[in-house]
């Protein structure tokens, strides 16, 4: 059997090809259009720090910018809507939580859920099996978690 002709591949070519494009869709640029470029990579756009040498921009690290969110005010067991209240409530008086207050966090993630998901969610908390919880508290997070 003949063996098909080996077209040389340029791979570095490729890596770049494929991280000008997935740079330009993270800018939300045509990709059709021609970049400045610095040594076979295209330049940074005017204001931009540098890329790491020798390393293709898809496979860079973004730049981390930490997000400034408002404080959000101290949510509290009386803040729950009255059901809410009423099995948290039911909760504690059966051992599942211990404790004479729920925590902030964990009346904030109550709030924000919709009513009938915060009682479906305290319900599958009540009737997990206890043995298996090493801390009620993380456990009952992780349950809203998934409700969220």
């Amino acid at each position: 059997q003949p063996m098909p002709p080996q077209i040389p591949t340029d791979i570095l070519g490729l890596a770049d090809k494929a991280a000008s494009a997935i740079a330009a869709l993270g800018q939300n640029k045509p990709i059709g259009k021609k970049q400045q470029q610095v040594g076979g990579v295209p330049a940074p756009p005017h204001g931009q720090q540098q890329h790491q040498f020798g390393q293709p921009l898809a496979m860079q690290l973004p730049q981390h910018q930490p997000q400034q969110q408002p404080p959000q005010p101290s949510v509290s067991e009386s803040d729950l809507p009255l059901m809410v209240s009423y099995a948290v409530r039911n909760l504690r008086a059966t051992h599942h939580i211990e404790g004479a207050t729920l925590e902030p966090d964990l009346c904030s993630m109550l709030k924000r859920l919709p009513e009938h998901q915060a009682l479906l969610a305290l319900e599958r908390f009540s009737s997990c099996d206890q043995s298996t919880m090493r801390n009620k508290t993380a456990y009952l997070r992780g349950v809203l978690r998934r409700f969220s």
